[in-house]
């Protein structure tokens, strides 16, 4: 048996008699599908699962199903899926407990990995260089805990946290809704001012006749309808990232509480599902409103082209 040089006695003693606990009484396995479908029933859309990480002691040298390289001495284990990873510098890849973290959990089926087989080989000194990144990473998880203890004795989370209050309270209130509004209103009817006022002005002494008018609000029409276009992709946009954002929720409070130590909802009242269901609602009912502009328009400038068309010179 092979016992690393940096793990002290106490955790081998506490890690064998976790294993024997677990032989003879073995944990039931929550499968995370019916997670998953939990989430499907009270949101409407699928969520990753993140893993259930547990610290743990690898007293054989194994293998990290993130960067496939060897695993010895302190690492974590999913209690579900069972998926194994360095604490987090491992071989090539800058934290593997962080990436572990960002991929969703797959249950009693197992951590899918169709490539790890032929990546999982070992090099002469692999086991030491191990270690080395081990005690490496150690460093680096207390110099971010002592950060973020710092930062809260500033207040900086009391400062973010009110910013959050302060615009929940001003969208429930809708005042993000009533600028958007307004804005859309004002870009508009400028952008048709300014359309109409061109060919108004290229027409010059003419600029007071029937046909040049109708050329105008054709071609305000057809500028208002582009701008309606961009601004409907860039909703869409919105919307499929709020909904990316509703199926990773999880996996961010996860990582921000597991490798930043931070609780998002506890220190900065940050409610990653809630915001992005209100996103949605908000980019649904916008897509509405900016499609029954367009088809206004549309029906506006056909309108005016026909009458310019048949317009007896």
């Amino acid at each position: 048996m092979f016992f690393p040089s940096v793990v002290c006695q106490k955790q081998i003693v506490e890690a064998v008699s976790k294993q024997l606990a677990a032989s003879r009484t073995p944990t039931p396995v929550t499968p995370a599908s019916d997670t998953n479908a939990t989430h499907e029933k009270s949101s409407g859309l699928p969520k990753h699962q993140p893993h259930k990480l547990e610290k743990k002691v690898f007293l054989a040298p194994g293998w990290c199903d993130n960067c496939h390289g060897i695993l010895v001495g302190s690492g974590f284990q999913c209690t579900c899926c069972h998926a194994k990873c360095h604490l987090g510098l491992g071989k090539g890849s800058e934290n593997c407990h962080a990436d572990i973290l960002m991929k969703p959990c797959h249950g009693t089926s197992g951590y899918l990995n169709p490539t790890a087989d032929k990546k999982k080989r070992y090099e002469f000194g692999d086991v030491t260089r191990q270690l080395a990144r081990n005690a490496h990473q150690a460093v680096k998880d207390t110099v971010v805990k002592e950060a973020i203890k710092e930062q809260q004795a500033f207040g900086k989370f009391d400062l973010l946290r009110e910013q959050v209050l302060e615009m929940e309270r001003r969208w429930k209130t809708g005042f993000f809704i009533k600028w958007f509004i307004g804005g859309q209103i004002a870009l508009l009817g400028s952008i048709w001012a300014i359309s109409y006022g061109s060919v108004a002005l290229l027409a010059g002494q003419h600029a007071w006749d029937p046909s040049v008018a109708r050329l105008g609000n054709a071609q305000a029409a057809c500028a208002v309808r582009s701008l309606l276009l961009l601004e409907m992709l860039v909703l869409f946009i919105v919307r499929y990232a709020a909904g990316q954002a509703l199926m990773h929720s999880e996996l961010i409070f996860t990582f921000f509480k597991e490798i930043l130590h931070i609780d998002m909802a506890e220190l900065a009242n940050i409610k990653i599902e809630e915001a992005a269901k209100a996103v949605q609602r908000a980019a649904d009912r916008s897509l509405v409103l900016l499609s029954v502009l367009f088809v206004l328009t549309l029906a506006l400038g056909l309108q005016a082209l026909k009458k310019l068309a048949t317009e007896q010179p």
